[in-house]
C-alpha cells in the first residue's frame, strides 16, 4: 500500500510539477486529467483523481483557503481496460495442459518457480499466501494447507492475511501432497549440501535466492513464457492462476459457498462477480442440453 501512494506521489509530481495548489484552476486540472487519461485505463485514472480529491477536501477541512478544482472533472480515458475475459483460461483442455507443462518443468536444483505456478494453479490461493506457506502449514494427512498470512517479497517480511475470511484450510489432492513429500526431501537434501538454513521453514524456499522465495514478477514472467511455448492464449498472471482455479470449481457444479471459503472470499456476490463466467465446454454441454429440451417438445 505504502508502494502505490509512493508511486502516485511521482505521478502527480510528474503530471502538475512544482505548481502550487492554490495556482491550479478547474480548467487546467481537466486537460492534464485528459492528457493522462490518454495512457492509462479508465479505472487508474479515477483512483488518482479520487485520491486527489480527498487530499483536497482533508485540506479544506482544515481550514486551508483552496478551491477544489476536482469537484466538476469528467473522466476520459483512451486506453481499453483489460476485459474479463483476458483474466482467465478459457477451456479446461487449456487449464489441464498448462498443469501437465509445469509438471514436467519441476526440477528443484534448477528452480522453485514451476512448482510455485502449480500450486497456484491446483489452489486458487493468491501468490501472497502461497509462498508463505511453511511446512508448519501442511495436514498431509488430512491434505489440507492453512493460510493466515502473507509474505511480502519487497519487504520480505510476514505480514497479516488480506481480511479475516482469507485465514482458512485449503483442500490439495494425493497429487499434491506426493509432491510436496518429493519437494520437501529435495529440498532439505539441497539445503544440508549447501550449508544452507531454512531460517522459518517455508515450503518454497530456494537456495538461488537471497531472501529464500522470488518475487511475483518472476514467477509471472515463467508463466507467461510457458503460456506462449504452449501457444495458449490469454497470458494470465498469477492473479489469472486464482481466477482460473476458481472458474473451473464453479464450471464442475461446486457450491458456490464452498468455493468462497477456499478461496477466501467474503461474500457469494463478490465470488459471482468475479468468477461468474463459464468455461467455453460447460457453454457448448448446456447448449445441447437446450436443443434436447426441444426434441422433447417435438
Amino acid at each position: 500500500t505504502k508502494k502505490k501512494y509512493l508511486l502516485r506521489k511521482n505521478t502527480i509530481e510528474r503530471l502538475f510539477g512544482n505548481k502550487k495548489v492554490t495556482q491550479i484552476r478547474a480548467s487546467e486540472y481537466q486537460r492534464i486529467m485528459n492528457k493522462y487519461g490518454q495512457t492509462v485505463g479508465r479505472n487508474f485514472l479515477g483512483r488518482l483523481n479520487t485520491g486527489i480529491h480527498q487530499s483536497i477536501q482533508m485540506a479544506i477541512a482544515d481550514k486551508v483557503l483552496i478551491d477544489d478544482f476536482t469537484q466538476h472533472v469528467e473522466l476520459f480515458s483512451s486506453k481499453e481496460q483489460q476485459m474479463t475475459e483476458e483474466k482467465y483460461l478459457h477451456t479446461e483442455k487449456d487449464y489441464l495442459d498448462l498443469l501437465l507443462a509445469v509438471k514436467r518443468k519441476f526440477d528443484y536444483q534448477r528452480s522453485i518457480v514451476p512448482y510455485i505456478v502449480y500450486f497456484l494453479l491446483k489452489t486458487g490461493m493468491r501468490f501472497g499466501e502461497l509462498v508463505a506457506l511453511t511446512w508448519n502449514e501442511v495436514d498431509f494427512d488430512r491434505g489440507l494447507l492453512k493460510t493466515y498470512r502473507r509474505y511480502n517479497t519487497l519487504s520480505h517480511k510476514f505480514v497479516p492475511p488480506k481480511n479475516k475470511t482469507s485465514i482458512r484450510m485449503v483442500p490439495i489432492d494425493e497429487e499434491c501432497i506426493k509432491i510436496l513429500r518429493l519437494l520437501q526431501t529435495e529440498q532439505e537434501r539441497a539445503n544440508m549440501e549447501l550449508g544452507i538454513k531454512n531460517r522459518y521453514r517455508m515450503i518454497f524456499q530456494h537456495f538461488g535466492y537471497i531472501h529464500s522465495v522470488p518475487d511475483i514478477a518472476s514467477v509471472n514472467k515463467a508463466l507467461s513464457v510457458l503460456l506462449n511455448e504452449l501457444d495458449i492464449y490469454p497470458i494470465i498472471t498469477t492473479k489469472g492462476a486464482r481466477h482460473t482455479y476458481g472458474s473451473y470449481l464453479w464450471h464442475k457444479g461446486f457450491d458456490l459457498g464452498v468455493i468462497a471459503k477456499i478461496l477466501g472470499h467474503r461474500d457469494i456476490s463478490m465470488l459471482v462477480e468475479v468468477y461468474g463466467h463459464t468455461l467455453e465446454e460447460k457453454i457448448f454441454e448446456e447448449f445441447n442440453q437446450i436443443r434436447d429440451v426441444w426434441k422433447d417438445c417435438s
